[in-house]
């Protein structure tokens, strides 16, 4: 029964991931950085992603002596919950729940592509 639970959190996992790609513009749900808008960036580690420009805290760092590292107050970007953020649409600017559509590229080949569901438009670009 285990190994079942296991494999259903990592299907979960693996499509809450799908939404996102590197450099989309999102949007905070909930927390501190509520409304915000930030670039994604990774997956952290199990269902926890960084934001670049959301959920930010400010670390001390004193000086250790060595010049390469960067001391003082320093702005950190935190890892938070997945289900914190969604992706806006590029063209109406509204947070989206993405829907995927396949489509054919210019070599023919059948491709998955990330749609508004709202307006229908492409998230992935110019793909």
């Amino acid at each position: 029964m285990k190994m079942k639970e296991a494999l259903k959190l990592k299907v979960e996992r693996k499509k809450l991931i799908s939404k996102f790609k590197k450099g989309d513009r999102v949007i905070c749900l909930f927390g501190k950085s509520r409304g915000k808008f930030g670039s994604f960036e990774r997956v952290a580690n199990n269902n926890r992603v960084l934001v670049e420009g959301l959920n930010t805290t400010i670390h001390h760092v004193k000086d250790t002596g060595d010049p390469s590292q960067k001391t003082g107050r320093i702005k950190m970007e935190n890892p938070m919950h997945i289900s914190n953020i969604m992706p806006v649409c590029p063209e109406c600017a509204m947070p989206t729940r993405p829907r995927s559509k396949q489509v054919r590229d210019s070599r023919g080949k059948k491709v998955k592509q990330r749609i508004c569901h709202r307006c229908g438009a492409s998230l992935d670009g110019s793909r």
